[in-house]
């Protein structure tokens, strides 16, 4: 993620040089004054410019060897990851440059599908696998579905016994490696390929404005931007504004999501893991504490007794007369996810972006999950030092072209429409957290999963026990992290 950080550090310089130098003091040559600190920005950004990037790996000529890419099918996903030709979109032709910089440097072909479900993935690894087939160099799996059978079937390489992948190059996810790392095996990593897709907060800056609250910009620097903040400013805005004595699509909220992930995410912001690792490497459940049961509560009373939120169903999400989004202003905020927000370039209303909210002032630092896809091998592959090879130089050419047309993206199709979305998005993609309770168990039906999406569930159920809900599905859930370790000892 360093290269992120330089690159939002870069666009923050770039905005901030365009502003006219204006002299506050009362007299003295303003002109001479301008010039002479030009001139010193420059030489200070001569002086730390930083030398041209390049590989570490020498270039190669496998002579077009292919290198085919399984991924379950996204709309939103497959946009930073393929396409067949360059379109004039900065994101597209970016990623049309990535991929074909490293065809070139390495002499290879990459191609890919895109057509399966996520519930499909593994299976067909599986086959593949047993087949002894050398199908997919390079298998992206999903987040949070279909991992663990992966691992405990022995389908997938140890990556960090190739000899060209060098997982301590800026370009991979180190968070990721040590929290999915099995018995010092690495099956699953993350690297800039695949870009990060996390909860993001969007507000209404016009109703923050009008209803005299305090910028979430603002509270965000001061430390202030905590779950009581957010939960306050919400509780604010509900109103029955057509007065039909009915709180529905039509009236106004403080805040709108999904019933699904967008609540779940509260679990991560507030410093919470549904696991950690223990002393010997092993996962092992971590949700259950005070804090999560003061977290539930709190979150329980906004959904459920303050009148002023509004949710739709997974199967409404792409029905817009279920959903009140920040297109209506009516809203202040939104919970929405990065590889989202391109659905808000033509949204009419000024609107800024922050990170979910910590859960107090003494949580130190903001943390969000990240549901992008995972990186592995299947074990099949004939070649793995070439396969290697490919997934390094894909992190290295996404840094060097994809991440700087992300953000130029962002900013050019006014997705981010101020200097302060930019850098919140800095704070959130710094903040990204990895639980491997979520990438094994996530979607696996059964005690783990209950957990993993507890908020959600119980919410929209209107239950309000959380530690008896808990104490329900505890054993369950703790039985099938031990299975998952006996099957692959």
């Amino acid at each position: 993620m360093n290269m992120l950080k330089r690159i939002i550090s870069a666009m923050l310089l770039a905005a901030l040089l365009a502003v006219p130098l204006v002299s506050c003091s009362s007299g003295g040559d303003t002109e001479d004054a301008a010039t002479d600190t030009t001139s010193a920005d420059t030489a200070e950004a001569s002086d730390t410019e930083p030398e041209e990037r390049q590989p570490y790996l020498p270039s190669e000529d496998y002579n077009g060897a292919k290198f085919h890419i399984l991924s379950p099918t996204s709309t939103t996903a497959l946009i930073y990851l393929f396409t067949e030709e360059e379109n004039g979109d900065e994101l597209n032709d970016a990623v049309y440059r990535r991929n074909l910089a490293t065809e070139e440097y390495l002499g290879v072909d990459i191609s890919w599908e895109a057509e399966c479900q996520i519930a499909e993935l593994a299976g067909i690894v599986s086959k593949t696998v047993q087949a002894g087939d050398d199908t997919y160099q390079m298998v992206l799996a999903d987040s949070m579905r279909g991992n663990t059978q992966m691992v405990s079937e022995g389908l997938l390489y140890d990556i960090a016994t190739i000899d060209s992948v060098d997982l301590s190059r800026s370009y991979w996810n180190a968070t990721l490696l040590d929290a999915l790392t099995i018995y010092g095996k690495v099956f699953f990593a993350k690297s800039a390929y695949t870009l990060p897709s996390v909860a993001v907060a969007t507000f209404n800056k016009q109703m923050v404005a009008d209803m005299g609250m305090d910028n979430p910009y603002d509270l965000v620097r001061s430390g202030k931007w905590v779950l009581d903040a957010f939960i306050g400013m919400v509780k604010d805005v509900g109103s029955d504004i057509n007065g039909d004595g009915v709180m529905d699509v039509n009236d106004r909220y403080g805040m709108t999501c999904m019933m699904d992930y967008p609540l779940d995410c509260f679990i991560y912001s507030s410093g919470l893991t549904i696991t950690k690792l223990n002393s010997e490497g092993r996962m092992e459940l971590s949700i259950y504490s005070e804090k999560a049961i003061e977290l539930y509560e709190k979150l329980y009373s906004l959904i459920n007794e303050s009148g002023s939120t509004f949710h739709w169903t997974w199967g409404d999400k792409d029905n817009a007369a279920k959903k009140v989004t920040m297109h209506s202003g009516r809203t202040l905020f939104e919970l929405n996810r990065t590889d989202n927000l391109y659905t808000l370039r033509d949204c009419e209303v000024e609107y800024g972006i922050v990170p979910y909210p910590k859960h107090d002032e003494n949580q130190e630092n903001f943390s969000i999950n990240d549901y992008s896809r995972l990186m592995c091998m299947p074990i099949t592959v004939s070649d793995p030092e070439m396969a290697g090879k490919v997934f390094e130089m894909l992190g290295y050419y996404t840094e060097e072209y994809v991440y700087p047309a992300y953000y130029e993206g962002l900013m050019n199709n006014k997705v981010v429409r101020d200097d302060e979305s930019i850098d919140m998005l800095g704070i959130i993609f710094d903040s990204v957290v990895c639980d491997g309770g979520m990438s094994y168990f996530g979607l696996n039906a059964g005690g783990m999963q209950s957990i993993m999406y507890y908020v959600s569930t119980k919410l929209s159920k209107g239950d309000k026990d959380f530690a008896s809900f808990y104490a329900s599905v505890e054993s369950k859930a703790a039985g099938e992290i031990d299975s998952f370790y006996d099957s692959i000892k």
